[in-house]
């Protein structure tokens, strides 16, 4: 048997111990249980309550925000960092930060926002608002015992004026291009798709455009033994929107929009008319609540691929719609729900009005007790509008490939479910090793 000296081996042991428990030099320190961990000083708790990673990195937050405690349940926080979203002008987020203070707190609350543009990273991104969420903390920091550590200071910087603003060369316009194409296969069957989409956006305090358009072509070919079937599918659209601001209220606008369907018996279709919107509650106010009731107009001319089951190839339809929109993101959960109605008016051969369509959809996501949600959600529509329906019997493969639509009074979608959590109230550690 091999005999090592006992003290080279003592040596390596703690030389072994010592590494595997240092820090690496500058490292920040970490906190547990509502201390600072190695100073016994108070901290906070936070919950942060964010739609997904895509708009918060939680992960990249804790790394930066390790002088708190990141908890893991709404009823163990201190503070409440409820974060919504939405687009801006530039393409980027506008975010919306409600901190909400619980408890000892309960009496401290304030709301932040911050701007990202569209041609920022997603580090930019996320560095941008974990700056803001640590500004936002420091009401709360100053009633802890980390007061007397908290440094504020102002970057300083040359300009002793007013600085003059740039004149921006696009005037508010954002331009997005794109274009793929996708092949798949195997012995007996064989997919083509190719699409491509371009849209120019202005965006306002007065003022919203929206110019898209997009293509799709998909084709598949399936070999039989005796034959092969092809299917293919044709789908191009443009639009076009236009709205004024009238108010924190109202707004008004139209549209146009021009497109193409084989799945609709559509050769081409042209559209156009006028909408006006009121919201019960200020757009300020729209990434937290919003319950819109929109009206609007349209007259339509419809060149079809087949004669239609009403003995059509091409009409011109005068239709009006209604719109009830409700979105709520509070800290108890969130909802949405909308109702949608559209009615024929004519087509100025004969009366319309008894072809109409009515959508009704919605969805819930409540915390009903600690570390317990329930998610709910569905959609319901009535059809009675399918003026496109094709007079030709649908053949077996477009009814089986789903390349055209069928006749139907209905459809519908419904889901739930409940989701469980339980265990450690803490979620400070970031630990990315093989992806998790």
């Amino acid at each position: 048997m091999l005999r090592l000296p006992f003290l080279p081996v003592a040596i390596v042991a703690a030389l072994f111990m010592a590494f595997a428990n240092a820090r690496p030099a500058g490292a920040q320190v970490g906190v547990a249980n509502g201390r600072d961990a190695g100073s016994g000083i108070a901290t906070i708790r936070l919950y942060l309550d964010c739609p997904g990673r895509d708009v918060c990195d939680q992960e990249f937050l804790r790394t930066e925000l390790n002088y708190i405690d990141h908890v893991r349940e709404q009823g163990d926080a201190d503070v409440h960092v409820l974060v919504t979203t939405e687009g801006n002008a530039s393409g980027g987020r506008a975010y919306t930060i409600a901190f909400l203070g619980h408890r000892r707190f309960a009496a401290v609350s304030d709301t932040l926002t911050y701007s990202s543009l569209g041609t920022d990273t997603p580090d930019e991104r996320r560095r941008g608002l974990t700056q803001v969420i640590a500004l936002g903390l420091t009401p709360y920091l100053v009633r802890t015992d980390l007061a007397r550590r908290l440094r504020l200071g102002v970057e300083r910087t040359a300009v002793t004026r007013e600085p003059i603003r740039e004149v921006d060369p696009w005037n508010y316009w954002i331009f997005n291009l794109g274009v793929s194409g996708s092949v798949e296969g195997e012995e007996s069957r064989n997919n083509y798709r190719g699409r491509g989409n371009v849209s120019a956006n202005r965006t306002t305090e007065e003022w919203i455009l929206r110019l898209s358009a997009r293509g799709d072509y998909r084709e598949s070919r399936f070999n039989l033994d005796d034959t092969t079937i092809v299917s293919s599918q044709r789908d191009g659209n443009f639009f076009a929107f236009g709205a004024r601001s009238l108010g924190p209220k109202w707004s008004l606008g139209g549209s146009t929009n021009a497109s193409t369907s084989t799945r609709n018996n559509t050769k081409y279709s042209l559209n156009a008319g006028p909408a006006i919107e009121y919201n019960l509650f200020p757009y300020s106010e729209s990434t937290r609540r919003e319950l819109r009731f929109q009206y609007e107009w349209d007259l339509t001319y419809v060149n079809y691929e087949e004669e239609t089951i009403f003995g059509y190839q091409d009409e011109t339809l005068l239709s009006h719609g209604f719109e009830i929109r409700l979105d709520l993101r509070q800290p108890w959960g969130g909802s949405q729900a909308g109702l949608e109605m559209k009615h024929y008016l004519t087509n100025f051969d004969r009366d319309r009005t008894k072809f109409y369509s009515v959508q009704l959809e919605g969805g819930m996501n409540v915390r009903l007790i600690r570390g317990l949600s329930l998610n709910f959600g569905g959609e319901f529509n009535f059809i009675h509008d399918q003026l496109y329906l094709s007079s030709e019997d649908a053949s077996d493969e477009d009814v089986l490939l789903g390349t055209v639509r069928l006749k139907t009074a209905y459809d519908y979608r419904l889901e739930v479910g409940l989701n469980y959590s339980f265990g450690s109230i803490f979620n400070n550690v970031v630990n990315p090793r093989f992806g998790f």
